[in-house]
């Protein structure tokens, strides 16, 4: 990720936080909300973009903004690193999502393999049930 990108990006407004704090919390401003528009993100794959926005639904508003917050610590600083490593764990959720996975052929065979002795093992037992109730069948009472 670009920080220079992401700084033109990302809009933040603070606020006074509640929870632990003692009076610290009705002096300082610790909350931390952050704006993110991810259509002016040209550096992101659209893709990317469309992946972020079917998993995080509810954090979009109606003008497509990603609305994230942040009242985890006590110091907006460290808030502020919250909110963006949050939007930094969504971005790298997004390209795992596109990224096609690397299938390995020893984990298709091995798969293949118990596929395959499953269905024989089904096939067997039924066979075995088929015989069992053929067998009850052909009792001769003469």
């Amino acid at each position: 990720m670009h920080a220079r990108t992401l700084a033109d990006d990302v809009e933040f407004s603070f606020a006074r936080s509640g929870g632990a704090g003692g009076q610290n919390v009705n002096k300082v401003n610790t909350k931390v909300d952050m704006r993110f528009d991810i259509a002016k993100a040209d550096w992101i794959p659209d893709e990317v973009k469309d992946a972020i926005r079917q998993k995080e639904k509810n954090r979009f508003t109606k003008d497509g903004t990603l609305f994230l917050t942040s009242t985890r610590h006590r110091t907006q600083s460290q808030n502020l690193d919250d909110c963006l490593s949050k939007l930094q764990a969504m971005l790298d959720a997004g390209v795992e999502a596109v990224t096609p996975k690397e299938i390995d052929p020893e984990t298709i065979k091995r798969v293949k393999a118990a596929i395959k002795a499953g269905n024989e093992r089904r096939l067997d037992t039924k066979k075995k049930d088929a015989k069992k109730k053929t067998e009850r069948r052909r009792k001769d009472f003469d």
